[in-house]
């Protein structure tokens, strides 16, 4: 365990060590709405060698890839290429690019954690976020094994210039963790009208229905809809997903002892959701499973496209970006008992944060620097009167909206303003890559930003998080 110092360095000597520009420094007096764009890109995107990347949580990579284009639009204009197929076009960072996606392994919220732990990119994104133990082995030395270590990952669109991952000269730095958005869990299931009596159902779910189909104890979806006679197969992630992780977390508060099971009785799913975290009631008297053969929610989907009798779950943003056919949304009853709720309200995520808080006590501690109290520990059980009884994270069977929602959060090292000249933790990082990687998150965690999530299948944070957030991460960029 170690204690992280506060600081407050003042906007002065931030935009000094972080080479922040004029215009990064109305961004840190002024929320981004104020702001105009720049006269010219070079201002506060420098194509060339300001490119960033970022991977992991399939959770959050439809809301980065509209935000990199809004950064664009709203902050610094479009820039060149860097090189012919560039997987950032005209915008300054990609997030999830497609080489990380062509194979298993290589995105999902584990090895967002992984890429964070290994220093291959200037940001993480998670789900999950962390364990205690997880935090402390990304506090801890570059590379460490307690994340899995590391090994050899797809090229990299932009990477820190470096030759190894990690190299020698990074240093161990607290790690920033902090919500970005959050969204809904969809349930999608493979029936046809054929298998229907001849009609296509719409399909409501009880919570109970949820967990005992998802523990495979129901054989047949006739035991849920009398006129569809379709055996029924799990269809799951195969990486270390954080989905599943807020899936689960729902799971067990429905009933986490998945009382009178009559599938592997013994598994609770508070076992079942631990890293790699690909665990699922099985064995004799038990439903099938499946997964898709590489990592994200799209590779689900299409595996569930061919599974009749199916049954998934994918973040509401991937369902509705999806271009299987034929799947059913299902509506799940709320934690109120009240009505039957869909995953969407309009084209935002249904879901309620009202009832969530903050880590800790200060803009620090809100950003995951606090090593009693963040963004990991269930205070439920933990922490005690100190620092209250709620679990910041878990996020799902809350209020009278869609029961099944999360958070999804990105990581970014403390410390990155020491700059080129001197050793951080990732030492690789150009001066304009620190440079877009702050200003990029100023945007991130600012009312602008938030606006935009509604209208793409997510949830704003909010309102009053975001100030908290935005001060944090810069007073420790």
């Amino acid at each position: 365990m170690h204690v992280l110092k506060k600081r407050r360095l003042s906007a002065a000597a931030l935009l000094a060590a972080a080479g922040i520009a004029a215009y990064g420094a109305s961004m840190i007096s002024t929320d981004v709405a104020s702001a105009n764009v720049p006269a010219s890109p070079s201002v506060n995107c420098t194509a060339s060698d300001g490119k960033i990347s970022g991977r992991g949580s399939t959770y959050q990579t439809i809301i980065m890839g509209d935000w990199w284009n809004d950064f664009a639009s709203d902050v610094c204009g479009n820039v060149a290429d860097q090189y012919s197929g560039d997987p950032g076009g005209t915008d300054m960072g990609a997030y999830n690019y497609p080489s990380t996606s062509a194979g298993s392994g290589f995105t999902g919220s584990g090895n967002g954690q992984k890429a964070a732990n290994c220093r291959t990119d200037a940001y993480a994104g998670t789900d999950i976020p962390y364990s205690e133990a997880q935090l402390n082995g990304l506090d801890g030395t570059p590379g460490n094994s307690v994340i899995g270590g590391c090994s050899t990952f797809p090229t990299l669109p932009y990477t820190p210039q470096s030759s190894t991952f990690p190299e020698a000269a990074d240093t161990t730095s607290p790690l920033m963790s902090f919500p970005i958005a959050g969204s809904s869990v969809a349930l999608e299931i493979n029936l046809t009208a054929a298998e229907c009596g001849g009609t296509l159902p719409s399909i409501k779910l009880t919570a109970s229905q949820v967990d005992n189909i998802f523990g495979g104890n129901v054989a047949n979806w006739s035991s849920i809809i009398s006129s569809c006679n379709e055996p029924i197969t799990r269809v799951v992630r195969e990486d270390n997903s954080g989905t599943t992780n807020i899936f689960k977390l729902y799971l067990g508060r429905v009933d986490n002892s998945r009382t009178g099971a009559t599938c592997d009785p013994s598994l609770t799913w508070t076992a079942a959701n631990v890293s790699p975290n690909t665990d699922w009631p099985s064995g004799s008297g038990c439903t099938p499973v499946t997964s898709a053969t590489t990592s994200g929610g799209p590779a689900l989907l299409s595996t569930l496209e061919s599974t009749p009798g199916g049954i998934g779950y994918a973040d509401l943003a991937d369902a509705d970006a999806s271009t299987v056919s034929g799947l059913i949304q299902a509506t799940v009853q709320n934690a109120a008992g009240t009505s039957y709720t869909s995953p969407a309200s309009g084209k935002g995520a249904n879901c309620t944060y009202s009832s969530l808080t903050l880590p800790g006590f200060s803009s620090s501690d809100a950003v995951g620097l606090n090593l009693t109290d963040n963004w990991g520990n269930d205070n439920a059980t933990v922490n005690g009167p100190t620092y209250g009884s709620i679990d910041h994270v878990n996020a799902t069977d809350l209020g009278t909206q869609y029961p099944i929602c999360g958070l999804t959060f990105d990581l970014v090292y403390s410390g990155l303003s020491a700059g080129p000249s001197g050793a951080s933790a990732i030492t690789g990082l150009t001066a304009d890559q620190r440079r877009t990687l702050y200003s990029f998150f100023t945007y991130v965690l600012s009312s602008t930003a938030q606006e935009k999530l509604s209208s793409l299948y997510y949830a704003a944070l909010p309102s009053l998080w975001i100030p908290t957030l935005q001060e944090g991460f810069q007073a420790n960029f």
